[in-house]
Formats: C-alpha cells, structure tokens, sequence
C-alpha cells in the first residue's frame, strides 16, 4: 500500500512566536518612536474611526428596521381594513339575530296566551320560523366571528413583532448615541 502523505504546509511554532514577537515589538517601536502626543492622537484618531463605521453599521440596521416596521404598519392597515369589512359585515346580521331573538320570546309569550290548539299552532309556526331566522343568523354570524378571529390573531403576532422590532430599534439607537460622545465634533 502507498503511504498517505500530508502535503499541508504549516508555520512551525517558532515561526508564528517569531512573527508574533516581531509584530508585538513593531508595535513596540511605534509607540517609542511616536511619543506620547503623537500616540495618544493616532488612538484618538483609531477610535474615532472605529466609532466612525460602527455608527454607519447601526445606521444601516436601523434604516432596515425602519422598513420592516414599515412593512408590518401596511400589513396592519390591511387586516384593519379586513376587520372593519367583517364588522360591518356582522353588524346587520347580529340585529337580525336580535330581532329573531325578541320575536321568538313574543311569540312564546303569545303561545302561552293563545287558547285555541289552531292558534297555538299558527303562533308556533311563526315561532319556528322566527328560530329559523335566528339560527340561521347565528351561523353567519359564527362564520364572519371565525374570520374576525382569524384576523385578530395575525394582527396581534404582527404587533408582537414590531414591538420586538422597536426594542430592537431603541438598543441600536442608544448605542449610536454612546458613539457620537466617542468622535469628537469639529
């Protein structure tokens, strides 16, 4: 069988302590040969700079929070609008179960009332067909009332994730503010 060889290169151990030890004392040097005024004026400046793409990093964050914020504001409308049709909706058929509702109680009160079996039976039928009315409304109502649910429930995960959105939104801005104390202003 024929060896396997390993044919990665590698840095020996010394190599990356020499090249460690020679960046450590380059470093070195610059600050000795810098002064002190120069140092402190080139960290301020790396400083500055580092807060400097920071700030652009957050400000980019920011502007996409901003538009998904946006996007869940539209969405918001538009379940709104898909809630307020359904009440609308359901508003004429929850007076018409009402109006079934109360013509059933007269009518049964009326039953009560009637001494005749003829009448008693005229009245019931009026009754059943008031209870047709209303059962029938309740079903419409049901329905619309499942759709209404439906929608409330997507606007309520919706507001759930934008409200995590502005805390996202108040930590990035609250950062960029702690930067701008960083650079200095001119």
């Amino acid at each position: 069988m024929d060896e396997v060889k390993n044919t990665q290169t590698t840095t020996p151990a010394p190599a990356q302590d020499l090249q460690k030890s020679l960046d450590e004392k380059l470093a070195e040097a610059k600050l000795a040969m810098e002064g002190l005024e120069h140092t402190e004026k080139r960290l301020e400046e790396e400083r500055t700079e580092k807060a400097s793409k920071e700030i652009a990093e957050l400000e980019a964050k920011l502007a996409k929070l901003e538009k998904e914020k946006e996007r869940y504001e539209i969405e918001w409308v538009k379940q709104d609008d898909k809630r307020q049709s359904i009440n609308r909706a359901l508003k004429p058929i929850l007076e018409a179960e009402k109006l079934a509702e109360e013509s059933e109680a007269t009518l049964e009160l009326e039953e009560t009332k009637a001494g005749l079996p003829q009448q008693k039976m005229a009245v019931e039928k009026k009754r059943w067909e008031a209870d047709d009315v209303r059962r029938q409304a309740e079903k419409e109502k049901w329905e619309l009332q499942q759709n209404l649910w439906k929608f409330d429930s997507v606007i309520e995960a919706n507001t759930k994730e934008y409200r995590a959105i502005l805390e996202e939104e108040d930590k990035l801005k609250n950062r960029l503010q702690e930067l701008k104390t960083i650079i200095p202003t001119q």
